[in-house]
């Protein structure tokens, strides 16, 4: 276990936690996905557009269901629900979870933005506000809501969309492989080094500090048997 004591529902509900920040960012940029970009909203959602009736529907009954189940569980499961919180604690210090969760978080998707504006900027598309974040939502709804692996097609349908009126549809098509394969080429070799750096490195070492210790301890259970076995002569002749 790397985490001493934690247990699954403590992870879940601080994995949760730690998502908030990022999913109001995504959620702000999905709104200004669908409001400026037509047809976006039928490209990745086609259901949701023809049917927005039905999908509200949907939707209300899918969120009532879930806090249903949510208010059953948590009355009969003291110590799950103990758990819990335990893992979303954070919660209660507004300035920890702020220093310790948003600001990096915040820092890390505007990097993504940078990514993007990068990549556009390769590819001689104009890098504007609208470029940038219409293009990073389209690239994240598409990867929520994925029918396809690694959502290949859907991201790119998106692209084109969004990039139609800066450039012609065979770039827009040429820049979202690109950037999609060479963004997931790299997660995968640093996801890889994590791994190796987790399970393997950083396990050695917590192995030998372990071999020390216990090695330490060796010695200094010799010593003092030794130290006890010269004194008694001593206590005996003096006696």
């Amino acid at each position: 276990m790397l985490i001493a004591g934690a247990t699954f529902a403590a992870v879940l509900s601080g994995f949760v936690v730690q998502k908030i920040p990022f999913t109001v960012l995504s959620v702000v940029s999905y709104v200004y996905l669908f409001a400026t970009v037509s047809g976006s909203l039928s490209i990745e959602l086609g259901f949701l557009s023809e049917h927005p009736e039905l999908s509200v529907v949907i939707a209300v009954g899918g969120v009532v269901l879930l806090v249903l189940i949510a208010r059953f569980f948590w009355r009969r499961a003291t110590h799950l629900r103990e758990e819990l919180k335990s893992g979303g604690a954070v919660l209660g210090q507004p300035r920890r979870f702020l220093i310790g969760v948003a600001v990096p978080e915040v820092a890390s998707y505007l990097a993504r933005l940078g990514i993007v504006a990068v990549f556009l900027a390769a590819y001689s598309i104009p890098v504007s506000f609208h470029s940038v974040i219409a293009v990073t939502a389209a690239n994240s709804v598409s990867k929520t809501v994925a029918v396809t692996p690694g959502s290949a097609g859907v991201t790119q349908a998106l692209n084109v969309a969004v990039l139609e009126s800066t450039t012609s549809r065979s770039n827009a098509t040429a820049y979202s492989v690109g950037q999609q394969l060479i963004v997931t080429a790299w997660d995968i070799v640093f996801a890889l080094l994590l791994v190796v750096w987790v399970f393997v490195v950083r396990r050695q070492r917590v192995g030998q500090a372990v071999l020390r210790g216990r090695g330490g301890q060796g010695a200094r259970a010799q010593g003092a048997a030794a130290g006890a076995a010269q004194g008694t002569p001593q206590r005996r002749a003096t006696g």
